[in-house]
């Protein structure tokens, strides 16, 4: 799985640094600036920039009050896919959650998770998009389906 980090920020200035591979081409757009093999991004108060592994997104503007609502005890999201979702509510989950396949981790989510009322979000979103959530006592499975066979 792609291990992805998000930066917000909120106030002042933040300057991240990427290692570029020699021969590899980067895109100069917006505050990113190539040095040698290394490409900074400075990003500035209401600006976010995801990156991970195999993908780096581009620069956009933040919703800061969306950003830093998990202080509040929720979680926000936009049309997030549903693989970094699971993510970040594994942080606050009494039993571990997984996906068990790239169809249900690519589905888009757009809504607030609460921190104490996670197990009433798998019930919602089971309702809600084409998957099957299996509890049990130590861990919860979601998995896509299409609509043949869906157990009980």
């Amino acid at each position: 799985q792609d291990k992805r980090v998000v930066v917000t920020v909120t106030e002042g200035a933040v300057s991240i640094s990427e290692d570029t591979p020699p021969g590899a081409k980067k895109s100069n757009s917006g505050g990113v600036e190539q040095n040698g093999n290394s490409t900074v991004t400075i990003l500035e108060a209401g600006q976010q920039l995801a990156y991970g592994e195999t993908i780096t997104t581009p620069v956009v503007v933040a919703a800061s009050k969306e950003a830093t609502a998990w202080r509040d005890g929720r979680l926000q999201y936009r049309g997030e896919s549903l693989r970094y979702v699971v993510d970040d509510v594994n942080r606050y989950s009494i039993r571990p959650i997984e996906l068990a396949d790239s169809r249900a981790a690519d589905i888009f989510f757009t809504g607030t998770i609460f921190h104490d009322g996670i197990d009433d979000w798998l019930t919602g979103l089971g309702r809600v998009f084409p998957i099957v959530i299996d509890e049990s006592p130590d861990r919860v499975l979601i998995r896509y389906h299409d609509g043949e066979n869906i157990p009980e």
